[in-house]
């Protein structure tokens, strides 16, 4: 079984100007136009915003707590991710994230069903579809990931 992430998260205002010149990159999964070089962003202390497990920002750009991460990716074995360390910091206050952009698979069939011989060791993944922006995560990894608060799954055929 596999989803579709969903995300309303609230503190994500905060972060959009930092991702301003890169998330239709992320968004198409255009590794290319990407540097993996480590990111600062600083957030004012009048902003509101505070540090959470998981952000999508415009539902684009994937951050996740590099902790969090990790753990999953101990767990899991995964193909197909590119990442991007990010610093984040508040007040004084600093957090180590990943911006994760998974690759674009050929994964449904004529009926909209997700092939998974197609999938393979993709656990994050797009379709290779164009017009589809969502981001599908495999049944293992929607387990693992269940400590987010502000993450949303639908379930995918």
């Amino acid at each position: 079984m596999f989803y579709r992430l969903c995300c309303d998260g609230k503190y994500e205002k905060s972060l959009r100007p930092f991702v301003r010149d890169m998330e239709n990159f992320c968004c198409e999964s255009e590794f290319q136009f990407l540097s993996h070089h480590e990111l600062y962003w600083k957030i004012p202390c009048e902003e509101k915003f505070s540090f959470g497990e998981f952000y999508c920002i415009n539902q684009k750009v994937l951050v996740f707590n590099r902790q969090v991460w990790d753990r999953a990716m101990r767990i899991l074995d995964m193909d197909g991710i590119f990442q991007i360390p990010v610093t984040i910091k508040k007040c004084g206050e600093q957090h180590y994230y990943i911006i994760v952009v998974p690759s674009r698979i050929n994964c449904f069939d004529e009926k909209g069903r997700i092939l998974v011989n197609h999938v393979g060791r993709y656990h994050i993944f797009k379709s290779s579809n164009r017009n589809d922006k969502s981001v599908y995560l495999s049944e293992t990894l929607m387990n693992e990931l269940k400590i987010f608060t502000e993450l949303k799954f639908e379930g995918v055929a």
